[in-house]
């Protein structure tokens, strides 16, 4: 998770699967494909739908 340009930005390696997907849409970020990254504008909201998704996400090996 990165905070660049007033926006929150949440990389993963290769695309997601569809269900990862519907989590960051519904934590309202959305994919930009310019910065190949679902991103977010960064608000306090934001920041707690960030951190609530990483700790949904699966952990890594």
């Amino acid at each position: 998770m990165f905070e660049d340009d007033g926006r929150i930005q949440i990389h993963f390696d290769g695309k997601p699967a569809a269900a990862l997907r519907q989590l960051c849409k519904g934590a309202g970020f959305v994919w930009s494909p310019s910065r190949c990254a679902w991103v977010r504008k960064v608000t306090a909201r934001a920041v707690r739908e960030a951190r609530r998704l990483a700790g949904a996400l699966p952990a890594e090996d």
